[in-house]
């Protein structure tokens, strides 16, 4: 019995160490500077980008509006409007950007487009109904690319913002002034005020790695269910 046993243990161990472990690579950027400074200074983190490997080869991103501006904005229109981001070492082009209904992606457009940040490769615009929290594409049908094509290369031109991996414009913004003074900014102002219902925010430069999935296939799994069972079925002998 202890040898039968040892043999499925053996047969176990072997599937376990066969099965390719299936990294699924993913980076994220936070997004730091605005062009409304006055309101919303730099340096705190406004919105997050995560670019993640997605299935059959696409490349997913999630660009998320953080507390620290949800928590100001009591209006229900308030969400990304516009994304920009520069494709890098990747072969992808607009057509195989697949983008939420209402949205379209283009070739950027110079020109103080993105005032503030630069000239970017890939442009995706939405329209005042169709703001998205969080804003979720994918890049599909390029075979060889990696998340860290997307984050290999920083807006061109002029940038009196400074250049930065990715750009986006919030729009809908409905400040609470109240919220503000109380919130780990303490921006108090007096008087009449002149409240922007829109801002761009910049990515910042320093990309940080996420943990890699790890999943054990099937296959092991059903091994060592087996391997379970049938020694089960040897202790009751």
């Amino acid at each position: 019995m202890k040898k039968e046993f040892l043999k499925f243990s053996a047969a176990a161990l072997l599937a376990l160490m066969l099965v390719p472990q299936v990294q699924a690579a993913s980076v994220s950027v936070t997004m730091t500077q605005t062009n409304v400074d006055e309101f919303l200074p730099d340096g705190l983190d406004y919105l997050s980008v995560t670019i993640s490997d997605g299935l059959d080869g696409a490349i997913d991103f999630s660009v998320e509006i953080l507390s620290l501006l949800t928590d100001l904005n009591a209006g229900s229109d308030f969400g990304i409007q516009e994304f920009t981001l520069n494709l890098g070492n990747s072969a992808a082009s607009v057509a195989d950007f697949l983008v939420p209904s209402g949205w379209f992606a283009r070739e950027f457009v110079p020109a103080g487009t993105f005032n503030g940040f630069g000239d970017f490769d890939i442009h995706l615009k939405g329209t005042d109904s169709t703001r998205q929290q969080p804003l979720e594409f994918s890049i599909v049908d390029v075979v060889g690319d990696t998340v860290f094509d997307y984050v290999s290369s920083l807006s061109t031109g002029s940038a009196a913002e400074g250049n930065v991996l990715f750009a986006a414009r919030l729009a809908g913004f409905e400040l609470d002034l109240e919220a503000l003074a109380q919130s780990e900014l303490g921006i108090q102002f007096e008087g009449e005020i002149d409240l922007p219902t829109t801002g761009k925010f910049g990515g910042s430069t320093s990309v940080v790695p996420l943990p890699p999935a790890v999943a054990l296939s099937l296959s092991a799994m059903a091994m060592l269910g087996l391997t379970g069972l049938r020694r089960r079925k040897l202790l009751s002998k």
